[in-house]
């Protein structure tokens, strides 16, 4: 432990917040912007009724030697040479707790934002972000991804100076209140949410990107493959070797027999400000970092000389996870088609919808004839879908050989792909805050990601009526991207000739 090594002392804190919500509880589903309707704490949906206080383990060990009662079974021991018996006790423990309740427990959270207007299509967008507040020092969390953000920002402003201005727009933003619940992000995006959905081209996310030297990243499955290539053009700072390279020898290792053809990128969940863009919006995302021996997060330990030590000696991970913002900023703001990979989204679902079967076969829900048809229903709308998006992505390699289509050409080609994408969420209020058909962060654990969730849930719940109504909407938003892209395909084609 510190200050002899990386980890938090026996009394360290892991301080956290547990509001369970999508944004500010006191605008469920729109903008907590000055004079915003607010409904009552009474009925604040996520807010926690019962104080929650952090304690480090020695703390824990001492409270837990106290408790008396039965001995408890082996599998409720933790690693304290404690009995972990439940108590009662003799021993009483006295907290003080303050609260703010009424207009005491509201706080203004400010957001920045910095904008380099594009020079051909000004009116898409292409933006990063990183959150600015912290539980501690924050120099892991989250100095570490602003420093990213500002120096990507620093980059494009130079090359700017120099008379080139990128083709999109580019927004470079700090979030305020992520701490708290994913609040500035989620506020600003409801705020937000027309303009978004018609120019948001991808969101960038940098929360804690460096705590070590092992990089790896998560993305949306349409934008993985653009993160694996510009990780090819970045060096990894120990070997000098490209970043590319070093994280497939890595994983490589860590799977020992099993073939690693490209580096595993992972599924975007919970947890950080990606999710309001994504879960609510569809709007592509990725993030990425280099790992390592952390222990001090959300504590008064995430200090810059902790980095110094242990985390990042002379910052040479801080310069390569801004080089891969900037890399991963400048090909989607530049490209003139967007680097979007239809394809491998309609194997995500593939790969997801065998694994819910699976899971289904497993469950005590009874697989009748009509369940069975549901699913041989939606395995042939995503056949579907899947031969549309092959077929499309062929259609703009082909047309890419000719040369790059007129700025109105690939407007056009543009906008059709991103309808596609949208055929992929659940419109309309009904639907819910978190619209995305394919992932969505998983309620029991903020963090993870719930792929199929409205499947998965109604599995979870034991209701097959849910796991046959969540099939038949994905049938149908199959059929939906799959027209999408067949357009799309025409326009791609109509440009050719």
């Amino acid at each position: 432990v510190i200050p002899e090594g990386p980890q938090r002392p026996p009394r360290g804190v892991q301080r956290g917040s547990i509001l369970n919500a999508d944004g500010d509880p006191s605008t469920p589903g729109w903008p907590s912007t000055p004079g915003a309707r607010r409904v009552a704490e009474s009925d604040m949906e996520g807010v926690a009724r019962i104080p929650v206080v952090p304690i480090g383990y020695e703390t824990a060990e001492r409270l837990l030697r106290t408790l008396d009662g039965p001995a408890p079974p082996e599998e409720w021991r933790g690693a304290l040479e404690v009995g972990y018996r439940p108590g009662p006790g003799p021993s009483a423990v006295r907290m003080r707790v303050r609260t703010e309740r009424g207009e005491a427990a509201y706080h203004p959270a400010y957001n920045t934002m910095a904008v380099i207007e594009g020079s051909v299509w000004p009116d898409e967008w292409v933006l990063v972000g990183a959150h600015r507040d912290a539980w501690g020092p924050g120099a892991v969390d989250n100095v570490s991804g602003t420093a990213s953000v500002v120096e990507a920002a620093r980059a494009f402003a130079a090359v700017v100076e120099r008379g080139f201005r990128p083709k999109r727009t580019v927004v470079f933003l700090t979030w305020d209140a992520e701490e708290w619940g994913i609040l500035g992000s989620t506020e600003w995006v409801e705020a937000n949410a027309d303009r978004l959905r018609r120019s948001a081209v991808a969101y960038l996310n940098q929360d804690s990107p460096v705590s070590g030297d092992r990089f790896g990243a998560s993305a949306a499955p349409e934008i993985r493959q653009l993160v694996r290539e510009a990780t090819r053009v970045v060096r990894d700072p120990s070997t000098g070797r490209p970043l590319y390279d070093v994280w497939l020898d890595r994983q490589r290792e860590a799977r020992d027999a099993m073939p690693v053809d490209e580096p595993s990128v992972g599924t975007m969940g919970g947890g950080s400000d990606h999710l309001p863009f994504y879960i609510h919006l569809g709007i592509p995302v990725a993030g990425w970092g280099f790992g390592g021996q952390g222990g001090v997060y959300h504590s008064m330990y995430d200090t810059s000389e902790w980095m110094e030590r242990f985390g990042d000696p002379g910052y040479r991970y801080h310069a390569a996870t801004a080089r891969l913002t900037a890399v991963l900023l400048a090909r989607l703001a530049n490209a003139d088609v967007l680097p979007y990979d239809h394809a491998t989204l309609a194997e995500a679902f593939r790969t997801e919808l065998a694994g819910f079967t699976a899971e289904l076969d497993r469950s005590p829900i009874s697989v009748d004839s009509a369940l069975t048809a549901r699913l041989s229903e939606v395995r042939r709308a995503l056949d579907a879908y899947a031969g549309a998006a092959h077929a499309f992505g062929a259609a703009v390699e082909g047309r890419l050989a000719r040369g790059a289509p007129a700025p109105g050409a690939a407007a056009r080609i543009n906008e059709a792909q991103r309808r596609a994408l949208r055929a992929l969420l659940r419109p309309g209020e009904e639907a819910g805050w978190s619209r995305n058909l394919y992932v969505r962060d998983d309620p029991d654990n903020g963090y993870s990601p719930l792929v199929l969730p409205a499947a998965r849930l109604a599995l979870r719940a034991e209701d097959p009526a849910g796991v046959g109504g969540a099939l038949t909407t994905l049938s149908e938003h199959f059929e939906a991207a799959a027209a999408s892209l067949e357009e799309a395909r025409a326009v791609v084609d109509a440009t050719g000739r």
